[in-house]
């Protein structure tokens, strides 16, 4: 039955047909994968207070970091060149196995230089040095489970990736429940995330195998292959963690307090929940635009980023509001007074993920798809040399709001580099995308220099009304293709309009 069911996602017309039902399934998953992370934070900040939950969120971004730079640079390739043999083999075994050895490699590097690199990351985050053998053993679970996550994408499994993923996080979820009754450590929570990691590899794995058959050895023609698209994803992983949270824990331990890094990781990590959204339809995307270049079928990606793309914005600008305002009003009843400071935090930090919904929904998957990984590493150099420089500016001053903001200025660099560099590399154009994220910018702006949100709820979806009436001829045409796509109906949704 799957070998069958293999063969029929080798089409871009399946990418189509299914993408409703995979994208309602990622999204159901996803939303039990949040109430589980969201409920292990509860538990966690209830047993180990901001100050404890603060080390918790410096450990993981240890982790993220090595992984980021040492271990996950070749991990995109795996889903574009596994996909494209996948589409046409029906198989993933050479790339599978190609890249497998490639991140041996990478892990032999990592644990030779440890005791040069921990010293470092222990000063910086303030790790204490017995940290260093739960940091590798977790490292490892999640290295693991990002080759079998980024393999399951280029077989156009991603519904099995979001199952996999509610399980890692219910297992997690498991875990800190037990420790809260029986008494909860770093080194236990630390064990307890690594368990659920490595459950879910073990999971997908298994679920691989008749796609990537038995063991082989290193490629040598495909392993240069995938080290010329992922090289500028070397740079690009280092540069990628100074726009993200991780280079902001280091700023806010630095001008603040443990305390105030679990306050802003708590914020972050329910907007970084809602930003999801965009990012699973990323990882359905990114299949199908990479089926249709190996079909070099430009006219129908002209499609979708001219057409489709802007209406997706809007949109997701439009359920960014609405999730921003349930968030400002619930935040402090459920976590508690030592936790009302993430409230404010809340407006801009959703702009930001408003701002990378064009990203993750358009540019990110088309720039992967045709292989133009030198421009995603180049934006990624804007944003993350934005951020530094917005952080360094406004932390001294404004505290966790200022690095909420030097967020919003990173990802809106990065998005409109990586628009300009998709229009050089390839000619499409998003048409109003940038219009379509600009309503929660003006709202957060509104809200933190008023304080009143409710107004500033108002304004931001009175913004929405006036766009939507500006663009109505393209959100018809955009909704019409939409339609298409629910309806299952390939043609009605990608096909150019005579």
């Amino acid at each position: 039955m799957s070998i069958r069911h293999d063969q029929q996602r080798r089409s871009v017309t399946w990418d189509v047909s299914a993408g409703p039902r995979n994208y309602l399934q990622l999204v159901g998953t996803q939303l039990l994968s949040s109430l589980a992370s969201l409920l292990t934070v509860w538990i966690l900040t209830r047993v180990l207070g901001a100050a404890g939950y603060g080390r918790v969120a410096a450990l993981i971004a240890a982790a993220m970091l090595i992984g980021m730079v040492a271990l996950n640079w070749s991990a995109m390739a795996l889903a574009r060149i596994g996909c494209e043999e996948f589409v046409e083999t029906g198989r993933i075994t050479d790339t599978f196995w190609t890249r497998t050895g490639i991140l041996l490699l990478n892990w032999l590097l990592v644990l030779v230089t440890a005791p040069l690199w921990f010293r470092a990351l222990a000063s910086w985050l303030q790790l204490n040095n017995e940290m260093q053998f739960w940091l590798l053993v977790y490292l490892a679970s999640l290295s693991a489970w990002a080759h079998v996550q980024y393999a399951l994408q280029a077989a156009k499994l991603q519904g099995l990736v979001g199952r996999l993923l509610a399980l890692e996080r219910l297992l997690i979820l498991s875990g800190a429940i037990l420790l809260a009754l029986n008494g909860a450590s770093l080194t236990k929570i630390v064990a307890a995330y690594a368990s659920g990691a490595l459950a879910a590899a073990v999971g997908g794995l298994w679920r691989l195998r008749h796609l990537i058959g038995r063991v082989r050895g290193l490629n040598p023609a495909l392993a240069g292959r995938v080290l010329l698209f992922s090289l500028p994803l070397i740079p690009q992983s280092l540069i990628s963690y100074f726009s993200t949270n991780y280079l902001d824990a280091w700023f806010i331990l630095h001008y603040r307090s443990s305390a105030d890094l679990g306050v802003y990781s708590l914020a972050y990590q329910l907007a970084g929940t809602a930003m999801q959204l965009p990012v699973l339809a990323s990882s359905l995307l990114l299949p199908m635009f990479t089926t249709l270049e190996v079909k070099q079928d430009d006219q129908r990606l002209a499609v979708y980023a001219h057409d489709i793309l802007p209406v997706l914005s809007l949109g997701w600008a439009a359920a960014g509001t609405f999730i921003t305002g349930a968030l400002v009003v619930f935040l402090p009843l459920v976590f508690g007074a030592q936790f009302a400071q993430a409230a404010p935090l809340i407006w801009p930090l959703m702009a930001a993920c408003v701002i990378v919904g064009p990203m993750s929904m358009g540019y990110g998957p088309l720039l992967n798809a045709k292989s133009a990984t030198t421009a995603i590493a180049v934006s990624a150099l804007a944003g993350a040399g934005a951020n530094v420089l917005l952080n360094f500016a406004l932390i001294p001053r404004w505290g966790m709001l200022g690095c909420a903001w030097a967020t919003v200025g990173a990802y809106l660099i990065n998005l409109l580099v990586g628009a300009y560099l998709l229009w050089r590399v390839s000619g499409l154009s998003g048409g109003w995308v940038l219009e379509a994220i600009l309503p929660p910018i003006c709202g957060a702006a509104f809200a933190g220099a008023t304080g009143n949100n409710w107004l500033a709820f108002l304004l931001t979806l009175a913004i929405i009304f006036c766009l939507a009436l500006a663009h109505r001829a393209t959100l018809l045409s955009g909704g019409r293709r939409l339609y298409g796509i629910w309806a299952r109906k390939y043609e009605l949704a990608l096909l150019p309009e005579s």
